[in-house]
C-alpha cells in the first residue's frame, strides 16, 4: 500500500460547462484534451492547441501579465483558475497522463498557498506549494500518470489547504508503453499494476515534497562514513533536473565542515517521512557510473524509529564501479547483513550500465521479494529461504521508504585511483510505484 504523507481533501464545486474533448480511441502519446485554465484558446510552443476555459461553475478566473520565468508559453500560467473546482473531462474509457501546469502569479512567499490535486476520487499531489518548488511568476509541471477512465468521464480536483488551489492549464495524453515511459517492462511478473505515484522528473526543479536531501557525511546522523568508510560528501548542489532527468553529478573536489575534509562531492536523496509503502513493485529507471571507487545504489529502508539491520534494508540496485557491466540486489537483516547479506546479480552481455538507460525493478510480496533488470528476473528470496538459515524475515512488519545515491570509495567499491574519472553523472528517468491490478 502507498502512503503518502499528507492529507488529501475533497474537491468542492464542479467545472463542467463548455469542455470539449475526443472520446474516440487515440494512439498512446496522442492529446485528447488541453485547457488554458482561466483563459482563452492558445497554441503552445509544442503545437499543443489548448481551448478557452469558459462556461464553469467552480472557481475563479484570474490573469497577470508579468513574464513568467522557466517557460516558451507564458499565456498559460498568466491566467488561472482558482478555489476549490474540478474539472470533469468526457474521454474514451482508457489510461491517461494529466500534465498540470502552475506559476505562482500572486503571493511571495514559501507557504502562502497550499492545496491539492485528485483525480477520479484519489488523492495524488498533497500539499503542493508553488512557490516553495519555484518561487515567484516561475512556471512548474506537474504530471499524474496512470490515471484509469472506466465511466467516461476524467475528473481532476482541486481542493485549498492554505489560501486557494490553483492551476493555469492542464493537458490529458493517452498513456501506455513506451510513450509515456521509455523501457516499461509493463505487466512484471506476469501480472497486471496499477501505478499508484510516479515520479519522470518533468519541469525545472525536484520536487521537494516527495524527495529530501541527506547532507554530509553522515556524521550529523551518527553513521560517520555512512557506516560503510566512504568518501564523499553529499551536497544537494550535486543534483538538479535537467531534460527530464533527475542529474546526480559526482566530483573530485575538496570540501571541509566542522568533522573533516572530504575529497568527492556526490548527492542523496531520500523520501523518508513523504512517500513510502509496503507491497508492490517499484521502477528506477536510470543511467550509472563507472570506474574504481564508485558506487551506485537504488535502494529502500523501513520506516520508523528504526536499528540497522535489525528492521531490514532492500537493495534494489547497487553497482561497484571497476564491475560495470554487473549490479546486486541484495536484503539485509538482523543475522544476514554487509558481507553476509543475501543477493544476485545481473550481468549485461554487452556494454556497461553507465553506456544507456536501465530499468531496475523490485516485485515485493508478503514473504517473497523478486528482482530485474529491464523486465528480466535474476533473484527471488523469500522468507523460508532466511528462515532456513536461522535469520529472521523482517519484510512483512511494515512500510519502508526509498533512497538514491551515488557514494565515492567505501569498504566494498575501495577508493577512486588514477583511472578513475570526474566529475560522472548518474542520470534517472523516473521512479514509479505500483499496486497489483
Amino acid at each position: 500500500m502507498l502512503r503518502r504523507r499528507f492529507m488529501g481533501a475533497a474537491a468542492a464545486a464542479a467545472a463542467t460547462a463548455g469542455l470539449a474533448s475526443s472520446t474516440a480511441s487515440a494512439a498512446p502519446g496522442d492529446v485528447v484534451f488541453a485547457v488554458n485554465a482561466g483563459g482563452g484558446a492558445y497554441t503552445a510552443a509544442d503545437g499543443t492547441d489548448y481551448q478557452a476555459d469558459t462556461g464553469y461553475s467552480g472557481g475563479t478566473a484570474a490573469s497577470t501579465g508579468d513574464p513568467i520565468d522557466g517557460t516558451d508559453d507564458d499565456a498559460l500560467y498568466q491566467s488561472e483558475r482558482y478555489g476549490d473546482f474540478s474539472y470533469e473531462i468526457p474521454v474514451a474509457n482508457g489510461t491517461y497522463d494529466i500534465e498540470l501546469h502552475f506559476a505562482e502569479t500572486y503571493w511571495t512567499a514559501d507557504g502562502d498557498r497550499v492545496f491539492d490535486v485528485s483525480t477520479e476520487g484519489a488523492a495524488r499531489i498533497s500539499h503542493l506549494d508553488v512557490h516553495g518548488a519555484v518561487g515567484h511568476d516561475s512556471a512548474l509541471v506537474r504530471t499524474i500518470s496512470g490515471v484509469d477512465v472506466s465511466d467516461g468521464t476524467l475528473n481532476v480536483s482541486f481542493s485549498t489547504d492554505v489560501d486557494n488551489a490553483t492551476i493555469g492549464a492542464i493537458k490529458v495524453v493517452e498513456a501506455g508503453g513506451n510513450a509515456s515511459y521509455p523501457g516499461d517492462p509493463g505487466d512484471l511478473d506476469g501480472r497486471s499494476w496499477n501505478q499508484v505515484f510516479a515520479d519522470h522528473f518533468d519541469g525545472d526543479s525536484l520536487d521537494t515534497s516527495v524527495w529530501a536531501d541527506q547532507e554530509g557525511n553522515g556524521h550529523d546522523y551518527g553513521v560517520p562514513g555512512w557506516g560503510n568508510a566512504e568518501e564523499q560528501y553529499y551536497s544537494q548542489d550535486n543534483r538538479w533536473v535537467e531534460n527530464s532527468n533527475l542529474v546526480v553529478e559526482i566530483r573530485e573536489e575538496t570540501v571541509s565542515d566542522e568533522h573533516g575534509t572530504y575529497d568527492y562531492t556526490s548527492a542523496k536523496l531520500v523520501t523518508e517521512g513523504n512517500l513510502d509503502f509496503q507491497y508492490g513493485r517499484v521502477d528506477f529507471r536510470s543511467k550509472l557510473v563507472e570506474d574504481q571507487g564508485m558506487w551506485p545504489a537504488h535502494w529502500m529502508l523501513p520506516a520508523g524509529d528504526t536499528a540497522w539491520p535489525d528492521d531490514g534494508e532492500i537493495d534494489i540496485m547497487e553497482l561497484v564501479g571497476d564491475q560495470p557491466s554487473a549490479v546486486h540486489g541484495t536484503v539485509h537483516g538482523p543475522g544476514y547483513s554487509g558481507g553476509g547479506s543475501i543477493g544476485g546479480d545481473y550481468h549485461l552481455d554487452v556494454g556497461t550500465f553507465a553506456d544507456e538507460f536501465h530499468v531496475f525493478s523490485v516485485v515485493w510480496d508478503p514473504g517473497v521479494i523478486k528482482w530485474y533488470v529491464d523486465g528480466e528476473h535474476f533473484f527471488t528470496v523469500t522468507r523460508e529461504d532466511v528462515e532456513s538459515q536461522g535469520n529472521e524475515w523482517v519484510f512483512d512488519d511494515g512500510p519502508f521508504w526509498l533512497l538514491l545515491n551515488c557514494a565515492v570509495g567505501g569498504e566494498w567499491p575501495g577508493s577512486p585511483d588514477a583511472t578513475t574519472t570526474f566529475p560522472q553523472r548518474m542520470e534517472i528517468d523516473y521512479v514509479r510505484l505500483f499496486e497489483e491490478a
